[in-house]
């Protein structure tokens, strides 16, 4: 079985976002609580997809169809690309001359 049951190729990311969102507040910027915001939810968003083969059973209602968190995977991940989203558009440099 793979580690994390999968998940571990989604580590760097997360690392990624969180030393960006980091370096942001670090620099006072703008955009850093929408940014590490973005990585909470995806460490969120891992861990349920970490546990979902561990889960799935146990989410099975009345003996019907199981459920897992795996679709709760694709809503935080959905989540996570708004957050990002709303932080380029707000914060973002277009139109603006680079320093």
């Amino acid at each position: 079985q793979p580690c994390l049951n999968g998940s571990a190729g989604y580590l760097p990311a997360l690392a990624a976002l969180a030393a960006i969102g980091g370096g942001l507040a670090w620099s006072g910027h703008a955009a850093a609580r929408l940014v590490l915001a973005a990585a909470a939810v995806f460490l969120v968003s891992l861990t349920l997809r970490t546990l979902d083969r561990d889960l799935c059973a146990a989410t099975a209602f009345l003996g019907a169809r199981r459920w897992g968190t795996h679709f709760l995977w694709h809503i935080c991940n959905a989540t996570l690309l708004g957050i990002l989203l709303v932080a380029a558009v707000r914060h973002g440099r277009a139109g603006k001359p680079p320093r």
